[in-house]
């Protein structure tokens, strides 16, 4: 064998490789995260040395390891003097704080509530926030706005771009 046809040899092979061989397609999958615990129309009880601090029921739930994942869930705090119970669509109950989405209903034992599309609600501190609009009813009385801050502790509201009826003052009759 000559050199010329060695080469020529070497030369078919390379050109065969390139052009009858592709690269292998080769697809990484999407590392997705795996519940601890998958429930289904559950209730969980948060327990302490005082009694009973909160229930939270849903239809389905999952836990992960720093969170809860709940869809139509029914949030009741009672670590308070008040019970003030909260709904959604879904939810997200992490590091103390519960992420309302999708039809959000806050409803206080004194009948004070309020709807919003969605919602944060801090249980150390007892504050409800909503980023949209809201609308409050306590007993005939009602606000409609943008942005809640809600303290259920101090029982302050504040909100942008407020309207509606409420009653500051009622004077009894003797």
């Amino acid at each position: 064998m000559t050199v010329n046809s060695f080469f020529l040899v070497l030369l078919s092979g390379l050109l065969g490789i390139y052009f009858f061989f592709s690269p292998m397609d080769i697809q990484e999958k999407e590392q997705k995260e795996v519940p601890m615990l998958d429930l289904e129309r559950f209730t969980v009880y948060e327990l302490d040395t005082t009694g009973l601090q909160s229930v939270m029921m849903g239809s389905e739930g999952k836990r992960f390891s720093n969170r809860y994942e709940v869809l139509d869930i029914n949030y009741t705090d009672s670590s308070h003097e008040f019970v003030q119970t909260m709904r959604s669509d879904f939810a997200r109950y992490q590091s103390e704080k519960v992420f309302l989405e999708g039809n959000v209903r806050y409803k206080r034992a004194d009948g004070m509530m309020f709807l919003s599309d969605d919602a944060k609600y801090d249980h150390k501190r007892s504050i409800a926030t909503t980023r949209g609009p809201f609308t409050i009813v306590d007993k005939s009385d009602w606000l409609v706005g943008k942005k809640l801050y809600y303290n259920s502790v101090k029982e302050r509201a504040k909100g942008d771009e407020i309207r509606g009826s409420y009653t500051l003052l009622k004077i009894k009759e003797k």
